[in-house]
């Protein structure tokens, strides 16, 4: 009879989970809220390295755009 384990050199699946089990809902919202967390903490780190950049540039004017 087969086992229900993986077996050695059977490749897992691309999402990391082994073949034979798939992320219940419970998990994929899990991740789901994971990843819009991190793009939302990316975004606000890009627009702060972006107006730092700015504001300790040497145009005035870009300064006064962000306020």
């Amino acid at each position: 009879m087969a086992s229900p384990r993986i077996e050695e050199g059977k490749a897992a699946r691309e999402d990391g989970y082994p073949p034979h089990k798939t992320p219940g809902p419970e998990i994929r919202l899990t991740i789901s809220k994971l990843n819009s967390t991190v793009e939302k903490h990316h975004r606000d780190t890009s627009l702060e390295c972006r107006r730092d950049l700015l504001n300790n540039g040497s145009t005035s004017g870009a300064q006064a755009s962000l306020n």
